[in-house]
């Protein structure tokens, strides 16, 4: 099995605990709530030829300027298809599953061509994406 399967599998092991991917928002607070909703917003403003850097949907109708926010425009333009097909929290929940496991993967990269060996490079990678995750820990939000 690769680094990059094993990485994937214990991502998920730790952040999704059974429930729905389509309906409950892994994490807790209004930063991951406003990443799904960017997901959904470049696409859709885009295909509607509206600016997408300036809402008035937002922030009860006052508007906002998302060029002062953390937007994810590449994101949301890459997985529009997914967004499209399984909706802005199938495809924030994906995202952050992923997060993880391409960091690690990426460090294993690295010190796979420094040391040479799988093991220790597996265990680096590991070491330096996954420390500070909780096993048993449930951040969930319910759409």
């Amino acid at each position: 099995m690769s680094a990059f399967a094993l990485y994937f599998s214990l991502s998920a092991l730790l952040l999704v605990k059974g429930f729905s991917l389509r309906h409950h928002l892994i994490g807790v607070g209004a930063d991951v709530e406003s990443f799904a909703w960017m997901l959904y917003w470049w696409p859709w403003a885009i295909g509607h030829g509206i600016n997408p850097f300036v809402t008035d949907l937002a922030w009860n109708g006052l508007g906002y300027n998302l060029t002062w926010a953390t937007a994810l425009p590449t994101f949301g333009l890459l997985l529009a298809p997914l967004t499209w097909l399984g909706g802005p929290v199938l495809t924030t929940n994906l995202v952050i599953v992923l997060a993880p496991a391409c960091a690690a993967f990426a460090a294993f990269l690295l010190l796979q061509s420094v040391t040479g060996r799988w093991v220790p490079a597996f265990l680096g990678g590991w070491f330096s994406a996954f420390r500070r995750m909780r096993w048993g820990s449930r951040l969930v939000i319910s759409i």
